[in-house]
């Protein structure tokens, strides 16, 4: 039984050590796999602004994490999802642009970030999930695509200086 118990937990290490050999693609400062961004390949990369290169289309959670120099975050292709408290490790983020389509932007993907003022969606929006701009307290206008199908709830949140915001009239 010890010797049986012994070969299994010998083929679980080796099974665990090729997982975790399995090369992921580095480029332009990310760690991704397919189309899917997984992290930044190193500690508060350069140069600003942070630049999302257009063939990613998901970001995973806590894709950001070591990015805590980064105040201007350009999303260049089409983004089917923004994960879930993603952009919370940015203290110095100011500026979000998304140049292309996006899909969601999960519950509490950018909650928190103090320093965000500007948010720019350049083409379309599905849906902003619960609090995924909350407590963003420098946050001042948000222009939202007239083609925006969902805001859910407490999406703006202790956004004290939101002063303006364009909610398209199919807006649920």
């Amino acid at each position: 039984v010890v010797s049986a118990y012994k070969t299994a937990n010998e083929g679980i290490r080796e099974t665990f050590k090729q997982v975790q050999e399995v090369p992921k693609k580095v480029e332009c400062d990310i760690i991704y796999e397919g189309d899917v961004m997984q992290g930044i390949a190193k500690t508060d990369p350069t140069p600003e602004p942070f630049i999302v290169p257009e063939f990613i289309h998901e970001i995973e959670a806590s894709a950001f994490n070591l990015g805590t120099e980064i105040e201007t975050l350009i999303f260049k292709g089409s983004i089917r999802q923004v994960a879930a408290n993603n952009c919370v490790s940015l203290p110095k983020l100011k500026t979000v642009i998304f140049e292309d389509d996006v899909e969601d932007i999960e519950a509490n993907a950018f909650k928190g970030c103090a320093a965000l003022s500007r948010v720019e969606f350049h083409k379309g929006l599905g849906a902003l999930w619960d609090s995924c701009f909350a407590n963003c307290t420098a946050l001042e206008a948000v222009d939202l695509p007239d083609n925006c199908e969902l805001i859910d709830k407490n999406c703006f949140s202790g956004c004290i200086r939101l002063k303006h915001i364009h909610l398209p009239e199919q807006v649920k």
